[in-house]
Order: C-alpha cells, then sequence, then structure tokens
C-alpha cells in the first residue's frame, strides 16, 4: 500500500493557473471533481496506514492481528465484500 503523490504543491507554488477567459466551465469542474476524488484517495489511503500503525504497535507479537489489520483495511480501501489472505 502506498501513498502517490496528487501533483499539488501545499506551499502554493505550482497552485491551479486562474481561470482563463473562454475556458468551458464544465472542463473546470471535472478537474475540480478529479483534484477531489485523488484527496479523498490519498486522504483514505493515510488513515488506512495510520490504522494499520496502530494495531502493529499494539499487537507487537501477534502476527494474527497485524494481518486480520492489513486485510480488513485492503478491503475497506478496496470497497470490496470480503477479503483472503
Amino acid at each position: 500500500m502506498g501513498l502517490q503523490d496528487d501533483g499539488i504543491r501545499r506551499d502554493g507554488v505550482g497552485a491551479p493557473e486562474p481561470v482563463q477567459d473562454g475556458e468551458p466551465a464544465g472542463d473546470l469542474a471535472r478537474e475540480n471533481a478529479e483534484l477531489r476524488r485523488q484527496l479523498h484517495e490519498a486522504r483514505s489511503q493515510q488513515q488506512a496506514s495510520a490504522e494499520i500503525l496502530k494495531v502493529m504497535t499494539r499487537s507487537a507479537f501477534d502476527l494474527q492481528a497485524v494481518l486480520d489489520a492489513i486485510v480488513e483495511t485492503a478491503r475497506r480501501l478496496c470497497q470490496c465484500d470480503y477479503a483472503l489472505v
């Protein structure tokens, strides 16, 4: 499970260009929706990683608990009904 760079710099450098005259609003709406989707995905992945790290910390000697957490997190991220290892 890895995080991908969404290409957005948090320091304002490389921020999206301002709207140009004649640019279709639909294109901007689609781009905005895609950026929101990418942000949601990145946040979900970060949350999943944090949850797994918590389980690993609490269950240092319980490998089954760690594997169960990894499988459950992967199932949730993939929006599946079940997952197996």
